[in-house]
């Protein structure tokens, strides 16, 4: 795992390449390089995690000198392709099997790769940059354009010290505001945005062509028909992708929350290890949000080396700005905080752990897919609205966020909506009046870009995979345990498992009136008793509210004064006095709102 720039670009100077290389050093603090040519420049931070030796350092060159490769990630099936790959071998990474890849079949490359990855590698005899992203997207690649000149980073911040510095894009600033993340692969920065997953870019003398190398099937599930066949169908994929992700050089362990995932993610892993593996948990002083007494019994029962923090509002002084700061650009997403603090704890102990994110995505886990199977009921649809004051006037934080996703204008952009009512952001209506930016007309063509001919709950499905997955959750996950220089391998987002998860119909994936991700659970009931399998869902969440009222409060004095705010020309003041008149009087649905906002003001004022 590591950190990659490169640029086709006559302007970049020695101490800007320099400059911006340092800014990726916590991605790959073993080793870093540079290679400089005529009008291109690649640079390499390195976390050494196979074949941990200096000659697997980069920019790695080809046998004959012709390309160039600066990687970050992990090729999990890298000794069966190297086994069926002639080449002058001079080291045992899987770098030097993705330049025979490439030798072999150019820009086919990636069809063969298992893993994830984000890939550079220069032609020195027809000039050409060729880049490259994993499947899912598990791996950032940011492009930067200015004029005829390329850029390309691991992170923004990188991006920003090598090319002019880009004009703000407001219309990312309303996608923040909407869903807590800037959707659609763009960024805060006109210019700026990241290689799609699954999509690959040839650029040559200016011109760049890209093109898609994989895509979410919609195929059906032609598997067997009983429900010990789909069992033993997952158990078999999802085994062989935490297998593939247990090779390593350096010692590993897995994140354990104590929830379905991250303990099956953990049980296969530990059977899989000669020795006892090691997990690792965050917990909270607050009672409501602390599930560490579940994580431990769970290490108990798998008999694993477990290690616990519990993170107190000193932590969060500490910790949280900083963390949402090392995004480059607002990000609403405050579970960074605890992955930050789990990622330097397990660092501590290992370089490598395995992560149970994607679960809930590939499996309809979260509350939004009961909330779509709702308004597939013609008399709930219909009489939303009546429902929605209903909701209101139960005068608690439930009703309100049940009213505001009730109030869902038509079905064009529903995926969406439900998505960012769930999760307490601004209306489109909100976002009018603060930003004077209209909203509807983007989202719902990002919702017409995900429709399926599977139904509702896939349109769901697609929203959660092709958006909140790789601009969000990949984001913080990658953004948080590289700054830790951890490398985080994530089992259920392995690309053959992502399609036949994609293939199950829906009622494999959430029956009617049943239990959400049962699959999964009667699986983990193989290792682990019921009682710990079968209990009530919490999300990855932190206390942010009783924070912001306590301890954090100096943020919002800092940050969403009347001066602060007036100076950032994204908000209103009226509509951030008025939210926060509501926070301060008890209502936390208020809180996610307040956060944006202090967020957006934060990142104006510096």
């Amino acid at each position: 795992m590591c950190g990659i720039l490169g640029y086709i670009s006559h302007r970049v100077q020695p101490e800007a390449h320099d400059r911006a290389l340092q800014l990726l050093k916590h991605r790959g603090p073993d080793a870093e390089g540079s290679f400089h040519g005529d009008g291109i420049g690649m640079g390499h931070t390195r976390l050494a995690v196979l074949d941990t030796s200096a000659v697997s350092n980069q920019p790695m060159f080809s046998h004959d000198g012709r390309y160039v490769i600066v990687f970050n990630g992990e090729i999990y099936n890298y000794k069966q392709l190297r086994a069926q790959l002639p080449y002058p071998y001079k080291t045992h990474s899987d770098t030097e099997v993705l330049l025979a890849a490439y030798i072999k079949w150019g820009q086919d490359m990636p069809l063969y790769m298992h893993g994830m990855f984000a890939i550079a590698i220069w032609d020195q005899t027809e000039h050409t940059l060729f880049l490259c992203r994993d499947r899912v997207g598990i791996k950032p690649l940011y492009i930067g354009r200015h004029h005829q000149d390329v850029y390309f980073a691991s992170e923004i911040k990188a991006l920003n010290a090598l090319m002019p510095e880009p004009a703000i894009h407001d219309m990312a600033v309303a996608s923040f505001l909407r869903y807590g993340f800037v959707a659609g692969g763009a960024t805060f920065y006109k210019g700026v945005g990241m290689l799609p997953p699954g999509c690959t870019e040839i650029i040559r003398n200016g011109q760049a062509r890209r093109g898609c190398y994989w895509a979410l099937s919609q195929e059906k599930y032609n598997g067997g028909n009983r429900q010990n066949d789909f069992e033993e169908e997952f158990l078999e994929v999802f085994s062989a992708s935490v297998r593939e992700r247990l090779i390593s050089d350096v010692p590993l362990g897995t994140f354990l929350s104590g929830g379905v995932d991250s303990s099956l993610v953990t049980a296969i892993a530990a059977r899989e290890v000669p020795s006892k593996l090691k997990t690792f948990s965050i917990g909270f002083e607050e009672k409501e949000f602390n599930e560490l007494h579940y994580a431990s019994q769970v290490a108990k029962h798998l008999g694993t080396e477990h290690t616990e923090w519990v993170i107190t509002e000193k932590d969060a002084m500490e910790h949280l700005m900083m963390a949402m700061d090392h995004f480059d650009q607002p990000f609403a997403d405050a579970s960074a905080l605890p992955t930050l603090l789990v990622s330097q704890m397990a660092r501590k102990h290992v370089t490598v752990a395995l992560a149970g994110d994607g679960a809930d995505e590939l499996f309809m886990g979260y509350g939004r897919f009961a909330w779509m199977r709702r308004f597939q009921n013609p008399m709930i649809w219909h009489f939303r609205h009546l429902a929605a004051f209903v909701a209101r006037n139960l005068n608690n934080t439930s009703g309100e966020t049940w009213a505001q996703i009730l109030k869902a204008p038509d079905k064009s952009s529903l995926p969406a909506h439900i998505f960012a009512s769930e999760q307490a952001y601004h209306s489109t209506k909100e976002i009018a009046t603060m930003t004077a930016i209209r909203y509807e007309e983007v989202e719902k063509e990002i919702c017409r870009s995900i429709r399926s001919q599977q139904g509702s709950l896939m349109e769901q499905f697609a929203f959660e995979y092709h958006h909140y997955l790789p601009e969000d959750l990949l984001v913080k996950v990658d953004m948080m345990s590289m700054k830790s220089g951890l490398e985080v391998r994530v089992p259920f987002l392995d690309h053959r498992l992502v399609s036949w998860a994609a293939s199950l119909p829906e009622k494999l994936k959430f029956p009617p009136g049943g239990e959400q991700k049962w699959l999964l659970k009667n699986i983990l009931c193989r290792f682990l008793p019921e009682e710990l399998v079968y209990r009530t869902k919490r999300g990855f969440g932190i206390p942010l509210a009783k924070w912001l009222r306590g301890e954090l409060h100096f943020l919002i004095d800092d940050h969403l004064s009347a001066e602060k705010v007036h100076a950032c020309r994204w908000l209103h003041g009226e509509a951030v006095r008025q939210s926060l008149k509501k926070f301060e009087s008890g209502d936390d649905q208020q809180c996610h709102r307040i956060w944006q906002a202090l967020l957006l003001s934060r990142f104006f004022n510096r």
